[in-house]
């Protein structure tokens, strides 16, 4: 378990830690940290001193070496932006300003707002932050008009930064509640054995908060390919089982 870990989770890591620092992904560098840590305690690393003093060793000659040469290009000041005041500013402001019909008509994300986005950010606020929160305080008000079916899928549009949002607006709480109860029985069925996929399915359940994992082709589409072959092999084992009895 421990070489699997060092070997094969921390190439992982690498690989993810540059895409996220090249794309600027505040949201995914975070879920990485999280996902790292739940890894490494969930491995048994830590119940050994010469594994750990292994990690360490993995840490600094592999993954240190890449924040030295990559962490220049990342923009830190994406986080400086987010103090508790003006995201509490922000989430207010949205959704006093916030019109469904308007967003219907025009396409438009931030309903009666008088400031553009780029009005925003030279005002010393996220934009991104904004951006998100505006459209989700669009879709709110129209999900307020249907709260139990939702408003129709596809209002949401391309993208609307948020699955859990997404879906609660488009089929309402009858398809949210739904929603989660098929990733709870996922859960279920990939805890029936120690296996790397479920940090994958973590990685995707803390992704779509606010990034619309469940609708990216990429992601998604390898996911269900590799949950289907584990789910495969354990209902295989289970009929061996079975059959042995």
């Amino acid at each position: 378990i421990i070489i699997y870990f060092l070997f094969f989770n921390i190439l992982n890591i690498i690989f993810i830690t540059f895409c996220i620092i090249e794309s600027m992904s505040r949201t995914s560098l975070i879920i990485e940290i999280i996902i790292f840590f739940l890894m490494i305690f969930k491995s048994g690393v830590l119940q050994n001193k010469k594994n750990v003093q292994k990690l360490i060793i993995s840490v600094v000659f592999l993954i240190l070496p890449l924040f030295i040469f990559t962490l220049p290009k990342f923009d830190f000041s994406r986080f400086s932006n987010l103090n508790i005041n003006k995201t509490i500013y922000i989430i207010k402001y949205t959704w006093k300003n916030k019109n469904f019909n308007r967003y219907i008509k025009t396409g438009s994300w931030y309903g009666n707002s008088i400031y553009s986005l780029n009005q925003i950010d030279s005002m010393g606020y996220d934009g991104s932050l904004y951006q998100r929160l505006s459209h989700w305080m669009q879709l709110l008000d129209g999900w307020k008009s249907s709260p139990l079916i939702g408003v129709g899928v596809s209002v949401s549009g391309n993208s609307a930064d948020g699955n859990y949002v997404k879906i609660l607006v488009e089929t309402g709480i009858l398809g949210l509640v739904t929603w989660i109860m098929l990733l709870k029985y996922i859960l279920i069925l990939l805890k029936k054995k120690e296996n790397w996929l479920i940090y994958s399915y973590f990685t995707i359940l803390l992704g779509a908060v606010f990034i619309d994992l469940f609708d990216s082709s990429k992601v998604i589409m390898t996911f269900w390919l590799l949950l289907g072959i584990y789910l495969r092999r354990i209902f295989e084992n289970d009929k061996k089982c079975c059959n042995c009895e």
